[in-house]
């Protein structure tokens, strides 16, 4: 089963009876030329809708026939294929606790989007073939999909389409990489990942998807651009120029790429459409990462809250998210106050509160002794490792010798009276020395 340029390609008497009777289309199927027997005698006639005693006499006379078939692709047709995948989209969401609060407020209205969404006849087919021959990708593409549509519909603001465009782009993003390795080393990697993003953007368009969904997955960002220690770039391109079997498996045959001149699309939504994506892919990014937490939700809120106010993600993206987990917003409201502090820092990155997400001492990682808010302290170990909060920027690691010396950064802001409780002592810390 693959997408020709005319219709659904299917080469296997098999596949199509599983196919005809997966989705009862008696009364629906039809085929864009006439099946002929071995004799050239007309067994099914082309645009005739086929019928169940039409499929059980094939099946009686098997092998007298060709088994290529072209299926023409009715909008009866694409409407059942597209419900189809729906119901399997609602199933994913069910299953998932993030989703399902994502989701519990908009309700039906959510569906209607995926439906709207996936109802392009080459894009429905695909996500079909998909589902059928590489059930665990389709699944990922599905809920790329689910959290992209699930955070536009807590946006404040107002575009066209942005729901139906927000699911889309999330579920073609990755199409062509069934490899989940090479898109999580490209997330970390510009490079890596404008190669992947460019080869997911043509992909879109020859499955003709609107033009804002594809400028917005080849726009894309990598959201650690600013990561201390970014590993596997050459490693991830590599990879990624072999992984083309997504390819293989859903075209028939080459074909044009989708007319671009035929959508009218509000080219205000790329922007939104991108940062949406960067932001799904960090959630992403953090399942696997917290894979084996017991508070799986709890952590991925406060790690997005304080990336967010670093200035990673939009707040205006991130925050109606975070309020549909009110039950942790002390915690990850105390973590953007500590963005806040560090970013204030005159000398930028370089105040680190330490340790997170409850943090009693802020470090000042550059040791610059001319700080005007430089505060004495005392010498600071740090005899273990941490990655940065979110995995997002610069880690600390242990050191075998330690300048003596004391310092502790200060900050002489106002409102730090606020974060008391997390800042009770202000420390620094030293670079070793040569």
């Amino acid at each position: 089963m693959k997408l020709g340029p005319n219709g659904l390609m299917i080469d296997s008497f098999g596949e199509l009876e599983a196919f005809f009777y997966a989705l009862n289309l008696s009364g629906v199927l039809r085929l864009n030329e006439d099946l002929k027997d071995r004799q050239d005698k007309i067994l099914i006639k082309e645009d005739i809708a086929v019928k169940q005693s039409q499929i059980d006499k094939l099946k009686e006379i098997r092998g007298a026939f060709n088994e290529s078939f072209s299926i023409k692709l009715s909008s009866e047709l694409v409407e059942i294929i597209t419900n189809s995948l729906v119901g399997a989209i609602e199933q994913y969401v069910s299953e998932h606790p993030l989703f399902r609060r994502l989701y519990e407020e908009p309700g039906k209205r959510a569906f209607r989007y995926v439906f709207q969404a996936l109802k392009h006849p080459r894009i429905a087919v695909s996500a079909y073939i998909l589902k059928q021959q590489s059930p665990d990708h389709f699944a990922h593409l599905c809920r790329l999909g689910i959290l992209s549509l699930g955070i536009a519909l807590h946006l404040p603001m107002r575009l066209p389409r942005i729901h139906t465009t927000s699911f889309l782009m999330g579920f073609l993003s990755e199409l062509p990489f069934p490899s989940r390795k090479v898109m999580l080393d490209a997330y970390d990697s510009s490079f890596a990942l404008r190669e992947v993003s460019e080869k997911a953007g043509m992909m879109a368009s020859r499955l003709d998807a609107p033009v804002v969904v594809v400028e917005a997955i080849r726009s894309a960002q990598a959201f650690s651009e600013l990561a201390q220690e970014i590993a596997g770039d050459a490693d991830a391109t590599k990879e990624s120029r072999q992984i083309d079997s997504m390819e293989n498996v859903l075209f028939f045959e080459e074909s044009a790429e989708g007319d671009s001149d035929a959508h009218k699309d509000d080219e205000r939504l790329i922007p939104v459409l991108a940062e949406i994506l960067k932001f799904t892919r960090y959630v992403f990014f953090l399942f696997t990462k917290l894979e084996h937490s017991e508070h799986l939700i709890e952590e991925v809120s406060f790690r997005v809250a304080y990336n967010a106010r670093k200035g990673f993600f939009n707040l205006d993206l991130v925050n109606p998210v975070l309020k549909r987990f009110r039950e942790y917003e002390l915690e990850y409201r105390s973590l953007m106050m500590l963005a806040d502090i560090e970013s204030r820092c005159p000398y930028r990155h370089s105040a680190w509160a330490y340790p997170k997400p409850r943090a009693t001492q802020v470090i000042c990682r550059h040791t610059v002794t001319s700080c005007p808010h430089l505060q004495n302290g005392w010498d600071l170990h740090v005899v273990s490792p941490q990655e940065a909060f979110g995995w997002i920027g610069a880690s600390r690691r242990p050191v075998s010798k330690t300048r003596s010396g004391r310092g502790a950064c200060k900050d002489s802001h106002k409102d730090t009276g606020l974060m008391q409780t997390f800042l009770s002592q202000a420390m620094r810390f030293f670079a070793p020395s040569d």
